[in-house]
């Protein structure tokens, strides 16, 4: 799991278009160590982890996500923000059928068992 969070500081650093002296300026340490980080030569404090999120404008679980994850987290993301833009009734619609997939798979809950 640890390599993965070097691995995605820097996808999501090199998404943002910052390069590493400016991830490092902007968490306050060397960009010798943010090469650490991203290597995953060097693991990093809890603090230091914050600030990178911070730095990043992401959620910490981006970071700790896998890869395939990470990508299906992001899918969602854009995919709720497509539901919020629908009209109530077809919003209702998706809702109703995302509910009833998710008490079936989290529960063994049925639509018959209603």
């Amino acid at each position: 799991m640890f390599e993965n969070i070097g691995k995605n500081i820097k996808f999501y650093r090199k998404a943002k278009g910052m390069t590493q002296d400016q991830l490092a300026e902007a968490v306050g340490f060397s960009t010798q160590s943010l090469k650490q980080i991203e290597s995953s030569s060097n693991l990093t404090s809890l603090e230091n982890f914050a600030s990178i999120c911070k730095a990043l404008d992401i959620p910490a679980d981006f970071l700790l996500l896998e890869e395939d994850k990470k990508f299906r987290v992001a899918a969602v993301a854009q995919m709720m923000e497509r539901l919020a833009k629908l009209d109530d009734s077809e919003f209702n619609s998706i809702a109703k059928s995302i509910e009833m997939i998710y008490f079936y798979k989290a529960f063994g809950i049925k639509p018959d068992d209603e």
